[in-house]
């Protein structure tokens, strides 16, 4: 009988542990400094990924300790859907942590422009633009599916969503804005969060 409690813990302290030790031992590059315009307009991304990360952390800790109002959200679903859910969360961490990695001293949980940032565009880049948010979809659903509460559901899907509809065009804008052509002929090639089916 699989523990899919245990596992998703195990999901998170994969990740927890990759951020560590590029913190730890990945030498810290400044950030250069953006126009007023651009920077204002990504505080409000910096508020939704604080508010969704302590609201994950809290959901999980109820879980954890099986406090009543989280109890009740449970649903029952065939373990066959909750086990697929515990092989597509560890595939979302995996590429969480490879490409964290591929990126090391340029990665930033916030929007930024490290010094000497070069654009990324082998490995999974070559194909993804952002496989970070790609390991982050997969992980979601894993746990949502592990997890089999709604409350889960309605947070990790529908804060995903939320974040990643405000996110990603301000991203997209950011890397335009710094590299220029040399992002809008990589636009052109690769997909946003999968890789494009064909290649004009």
């Amino acid at each position: 009988m699989i523990n899919y409690t245990l596992n998703v813990g195990i999901m998170y302290i994969i990740f927890l542990l990759t951020i560590l030790f590029i913190k730890l031992f990945v030498p810290k590059q400044n950030n250069i400094e953006l126009p007023n315009n651009i920077k204002k307009s990504f505080k409000i991304d910096t508020i939704i990924l604080i508010a969704l990360t302590i609201l994950e952390i809290f959901i999980l800790f109820s879980i954890v300790f099986k406090q009543k109002y989280i109890q009740n959200f449970f649903v029952k679903i065939p373990d066959i859907y909750r086990t697929v859910g515990v092989v597509v969360g560890y595939l979302g961490t995996i590429v969480i942590s490879i490409t964290m990695f591929k990126l090391k001293k340029v990665y930033s949980a916030t929007l930024s422009i490290r010094n000497n940032h070069k654009l990324v565009k082998d490995g999974i880049y070559k194909y993804i633009r952002h496989p970070i948010y790609t390991g982050y979809l997969l992980l979601h659903i894993g746990v949502t599916l592990s997890l089999s509460n709604i409350i889960v559901a309605i947070v990790w899907i529908g804060g995903l969503i939320v974040f990643l509809f405000h996110r990603i065009p301000k991203e997209e804008e950011l890397l335009e804005y710094y590299f220029g052509d040399e992002y809008i002929r990589y636009k052109s090639t690769t997909g946003l969060l999968f890789p494009k089916l064909s290649k004009k």
